[in-house]
């Protein structure tokens, strides 16, 4: 039995032998192990250091692997796979322009002018020219134009100044608030549509005062007992009907308005109470 051979050799016809010289159970360049199991020893192939395959069978050289990168994963962020090596893409083809600034980035190579420069930065980076400015002061622009930021503009478009509704007009290089024609108020402020300028915009028993259609008769004062009325735009006080004096002092309420209003032996004073006037001797 197996069990009575030392390690590594088993029982053949009574003698304690090397089970793999004796059956040789692996393949061409192969290696055969001897398992110390019982009952029965086991045997197992290995392909031999540098090659590949079954070891039952037959085990072949391992193709040859050069060493180095095979993709861009197998190097920095910096740098790309070319010829198995792991080099700046800067210097594969010298991308950019000699004037301009190569930075590698994600293994690409990215090409851009320094600061200060503009252009292709693969064909050629350039100083920007220098251009002179339209202006440096008013004087140098028209006289509806200010020197702002040295470009002659229109402060008026740039920033209106003026309230609501005025117009602002640029004059000697400065902005100037006016109310529209027909309009008044404070440009600065607010500009408005007067309601009248003279009494004939207004209705017959109204007077245009402080440019509103107003009743005149609101800024007259009469005499007592007195009322005013509204003629042709204008305030007139009158004593009403059964009233006489003057309008502008005081009206009082008349006994008479002629003579014969009055007795035979009285006269009418509408100023006064009925006065008694004697009798002629041959009446």
């Amino acid at each position: 039995m197996d069990a009575d051979c030392p390690s590594k050799k088993a029982c053949f016809g009574g003698v304690c032998k090397n089970p793999c010289v004796e059956t040789k159970p692996c393949g061409r360049n192969a290696e055969c192990i001897v398992v110390d199991s019982l009952p029965l020893r086991t045997m197992s192939c290995m392909c031999l250091p540098g090659y590949i395959g079954d070891a039952d069978t037959e085990c072949r050289r391992a193709p040859h692997e050069e060493p180095g990168c095979k993709s861009n994963s197998d190097c920095g962020s910096t740098e790309t796979c070319l010829n198995r090596l792991c080099i700046n893409p800067c210097v594969i083809g010298h991308p950019c322009d000699t004037s301009a600034l190569c930075t590698p980035q994600n293994h690409k190579a990215a090409c851009r002018c320094p600061p200060g420069l503009v252009g292709d930065p693969f064909v050629r980076c350039y100083e920007q020219p220098k251009t002179k400015p339209e202006c440096t002061s008013d004087s140098e622009c028209s006289n509806d134009k200010s020197c702002i930021n040295q470009r002659c503009q229109n402060p008026c478009a740039l920033s209106n100044p003026c309230g609501t509704n005025a117009e602002c007009r640029t004059s000697f290089h400065r902005p100037t608030c006016l109310c529209p024609s027909g309009w008044v108020g404070n440009p600065q402020v607010i500009c408005y549509k007067p309601e009248c300028k003279s009494d004939s915009d207004c209705p017959y028993d109204k007077s245009c005062i402080n440019e509103n259609c107003l009743n005149p008769c609101t800024r007259q004062s009469c005499g007592r007992g007195a009322e005013c009325v509204v003629r042709n735009h204008h305030a007139q006080c009158q004593c009403p009907a059964g009233t006489q004096g003057d309008a502008l002092l005081s009206c009082i309420t008349g006994i008479c308005h002629y003579n014969e209003d009055c007795a035979d032996h009285e006269a009418c004073d509408r100023f006064a109470t009925p006065t008694h006037v004697p009798t002629p001797p041959n009446a």
